[in-house]
């Protein structure tokens, strides 16, 4: 899922989501699997909000915000790694910055470092 994550956009992200559905809905998605599969819907967030397209955003949005709550109670490694990717200012792992003024996200994973 890696792969296909960080290839271009509208690809990359939506290549991850067609590979991580079906992994949720067969019970076999790992920790990771999960982070990959939010980071490709923050990826489609922003680049939806970038063309204006406001319902795609919103479901894409809801979508990685289900994913953050079912991995956060989780706990260490994957709830730790998504916290990290909306907190950050690294460039390069900015995935989740996109949800940083979001109230939801903010209660989550409560204020960036």
């Amino acid at each position: 899922m890696i792969d296909t994550l960080y290839g271009p956009p509208p690809d990359g992200f939506t290549r991850t989501i067609h590979v991580g559905e079906p992994l949720i809905a067969r019970g076999k998605a790992s920790g990771r699997a999960l982070v990959y599969l939010t980071a490709a819907y923050a990826q489609q967030t922003k680049w939806c909000a970038e063309r204006g397209e406001a319902h795609p955003t919103r479901l894409a949005r809801n979508q990685a915000f289900e994913l953050c709550r079912e991995v956060v109670p989780r706990g260490a490694g994957s709830a730790d790694l998504l916290r990290y990717l909306w907190a950050t200012e690294e460039p390069a792992d900015d995935d989740l910055v996109v949800f940083q003024g979001d109230p939801e996200f903010q209660q989550l994973f409560g204020p960036p470092a």
